[in-house]
């Protein structure tokens, strides 16, 4: 019994519920999945939040899956001929992926917008959409030299941004106090 394709998966489930993306899914991956029987693919059963990415569209929020980087990828090797720190290779992976899907999204961002609104009466524009991904710690950042070149790199990406897990938890329990005061 052959799986789908992935390229003929409509943008939204039959219950217009969730929205259908394909995942590559390392090996070793701690998420769980499990096949629908109907549609023929495999689906997120259980999220283990250890390294995933998301898009943005327009303020609608995507989860993407599991993606290579975690809080213990490596964020960036040093080359010692030119005394420059560069994106390691598994996040230089990772970058790759989330560009995929933003290329991806723009390219198919009218069939997108029709499903969406035909299902759920949500009018979207996709304009520069724009991924995160969500790796290393502050403390993998361990000198000035580092630091500045980590704000050069992920300030030259075209439409990502490398955060740390430490920032982002900082940055959720800083909205959430917000949320609780209001």
């Amino acid at each position: 019994m052959p799986l789908s394709d992935p390229s003929a998966l409509p943008c939204l489930s039959e219950d217009s519920n969730n929205i259908n993306v394909v995942i590559e899914t390392p090996k070793g991956s701690r998420n769980k999945f499990a096949f629908d029987e109907k549609q023929k693919i495999f689906r997120l059963k259980k999220f283990c939040r250890l390294g995933w990415h998301s898009l943005m569209i327009s303020g609608l929020y995507l989860p993407r899956g599991p993606t290579t980087a975690t809080r213990w990828t490596l964020l960036m090797s040093f080359d010692a001929s030119r005394k420059n720190y560069y994106w390691s290779v598994e996040l230089s992976k990772a970058i790759a992926q989330v560009e995929k899907y933003l290329y991806e999204i723009q390219r198919h961002s009218d069939t997108f917008k029709v499903e969406l609104h035909t299902a759920k009466g949500i009018d979207i524009n996709v304009v520069r959409p724009r991924g995160y991904i969500v790796a290393g710690k502050r403390s993998d950042i361990t000198s000035d030299k580092m630091r500045h070149d980590f704000r050069i790199l992920n300030e030259s990406l075209k439409n990502i941004d490398v955060i740390l897990y430490d920032d982002l938890v900082e940055n959720l329990e800083t909205f959430l106090s917000r949320l609780k005061a209001s």
